[in-house]
Parts: C-alpha cells; structure tokens; sequence
C-alpha cells in the first residue's frame, strides 16, 4: 500500500482544506518522460490547469470586491432603522388584522 503525504493548511473561515502533496510534486513532473512519469505528467497536466483557474476566480474575485462601494456607518445606521420601522408597522397591521378576523369569528359562530 503506498503511502501519501498530505499537508492540512488551516484557512480563516475555520474550514480544513486537505492539500494532495502529491498533485504539487506532478507539477514539476509534468514533462518529464523518463522512468513511466509521463503518464504522471499527462494525468497532472489536466490537474494543474483546474488549479489556474481556481487561482485566477480568486484574484478576480478580490479585484471586484474592491470595486464594491460599502455603504457608510451612518447609511448603515439609518438603514437599520428604516427595516426596524417596516418591520414594526407590518407585524402591527397582521395584529390587527388577526384580532379583527378573530373577534368576527367569535361572534359569527359561537353565538
């Protein structure tokens, strides 16, 4: 049974990510042909680029995330209470609404 090595790398999201040690060394063998690596090195080939790209989703991410316009304390202060406010004023009128269709239900059938 052949042994792998493995490395943990411990991201800031509390999220363990599992690293194939094994995956890095294939992109140095990638175009070796000598001693049956090449088979090794096709397998890698169709690895390495998937890694690219999840790099280059990542950079991108990060250029767009700065483009982003956060919204001020005091937009975000004044937001809050505008969404405390509707929320007061919906669960008031569903109140309302339900003390009135339960005071006619009351009346109508239990005479």
């Amino acid at each position: 049974m052949e042994m792998r090595e493995t490395a943990v790398l411990v991201v800031p999201a509390a999220m363990v990510v599992i690293i194939d040690i094994n995956i890095f060394n294939c992109y140095y063998r990638a175009n070796e042909k000598a001693h049956g690596l090449f088979k090794i090195g096709r397998a890698c080939a169709r690895i390495i680029p998937m890694f690219e790209k999840i790099k280059q989703y990542f950079k991108e991410v990060r250029v767009e995330m700065a483009k982003v316009k956060w919204p001020t304390k005091s937009d975000t202060i004044n937001y809050t209470i505008v969404v405390i406010g509707v929320s007061l004023a919906v669960a008031a009128f569903l109140g309302a609404l339900d003390f009135i269709f339960t005071y006619l239900f009351n009346i109508f059938l239990f005479k």
